[in-house]
């Protein structure tokens, strides 16, 4: 009788402390959704018909896309494309216009009035063409501008490029992703990071995975993570950093490692892959003086890490075969100001980020006397 009634005790000790670890779990679960980590249930969504497949960019913008919702961690906002299949308003393109290229940074996560370009345009008079387009490097960029300049029939009196460190990653994957039905998805398989092979997709396997996301959803820890800030909380405090720090084994994603952090000695492959980078800001350039406008390449540089010794060597070698670069170190002018300039769960610049971007860019284009050149207008055969 007495082991009866101990297994009963413990039988209701265990029910009990199951039962508080569930009420307190919940109620963390609802005070949490009052403040802002709330956002961090949302995920990065593309509108249906957003995106177009591509025969030389694997993907692009498609043109003339009617106003729809975007959603990130923070905000939900309206995008759209005009005529040339850039993120901004549909209108005439004035002879002077200036053509900002580069990926999410340039393209924007804020809506469109918010965006640097935007503030750079009322700033100095000049029209900004904002044609970022976000995942993607300077290759993409460079044939994205060629292309637009063809299609509007004249040169920029600029062209301005912002870089971003990650896109050493996206050139050397580039042409990497595609566009299924509207959507755009990411061929990438796994990177060998020993040796730099790519594993890439094939067109069924991803017709294949999109059908399937959109009959039963994503998979069960997504699911999850999507509806529960417990557990998204706990998976981003206990998950480990062993993928970003593996040699020799397979990387699952486009910015598992950042290149510029590679080990180059121990990885040639990745001294390949900084050379065509390097190549690409060349071909650039060439394009650039071709149309007889200015490349001015704009690096947000964040203040946080020591660069690796490749990257200063880059950096030193872009600042020698280019003729503008200008790195936009905002950090301290943020801690000046009291502002955040970033989203609390994303590294992009919220609207704050944005104006103070422009601001730097603004302060430098005049004072170096890019404003007041005017680009011939000179019709595109």
């Amino acid at each position: 009788m007495k082991s009866h009634s101990r297994l009963r005790r413990l039988v209701i000790v265990v029910v009990s402390l199951a039962v508080s670890a569930g009420i307190g779990i919940v109620g963390f679960e609802m005070a949490m959704r009052f403040t802002d980590y709330r956002y961090l249930l949302a995920k990065t969504e593309f509108p249906d018909g957003y995106f177009r497949a591509d025969a030389e960019l694997g993907a692009d913008h498609a043109a003339n896309v009617p106003p729809a919702i975007f959603t990130i961690r923070g905000a939900q906002f309206e995008i759209f494309t005009n005529w040339v299949g850039c993120f901004d308003r549909d209108q005439a393109i004035e002879p002077n216009y200036i053509l900002a290229v580069g990926d999410s940074a340039t393209w924007g996560f804020v809506p469109a009035d918010k965006n640097w370009t935007r503030v750079l345009e009322m700033l100095s008079g000049r029209q900004v063409l904002n044609c970022g387009v976000s995942g993607e490097g300077t290759r993409f960029a460079l044939t994205k501008a060629r292309r637009v300049i063809e299609k509007i029939g004249f040169p920029p009196s600029l062209i301005i490029l912002l870089y971003i460190d990650n896109d050493l990653n996206d050139d050397y994957l580039f042409p990497s992703y595609t566009a299924i039905d509207g959507q755009r998805l990411d061929r990438l398989k796994s990177v060998d990071s020993a040796t730099g092979t790519i594993s890439r997709s094939s067109d069924a396997e991803l017709e294949s995975r999109l059908r399937a996301y959109r009959v039963n959803g994503p998979h069960l820890k997504e699911r999850i993570k999507q509806h529960s800030l417990t557990a998204w909380i706990l998976y981003r405090l206990f998950a480990t950093d062993v993928d970003r720090k593996a040699v020799g084994s397979l990387l699952p994603s486009r910015y598992t490692v950042h290149l510029w952090d590679v080990d180059i000695e121990a990885h040639p492959w990745v001294r390949d892959a900084v050379e065509h980078h390097l190549q690409s800001f060349r071909d650039f350039r060439a394009m650039a003086a071709a149309h007889g406008t200015r490349l001015i390449v704009f690096e947000d540089r964040t203040e946080e890490t020591e660069p690796t010794r490749h990257r200063r060597e880059f950096a030193a070698r872009l600042r020698t075969e280019l003729e503008w670069v200008q790195a936009i170190t905002m950090q301290r002018m943020a801690v000046a100001s009291g502002k955040d300039i970033r989203y609390r769960f994303d590294d992009h610049w919220n609207d704050n980020g944005n104006r103070l971007a422009a601001k730097v860019m603004h302060e430098y284009l005049r004072a170096a006397g890019l404003l007041q050149q005017a680009a011939p207008l000179v019709k595109r055969p």
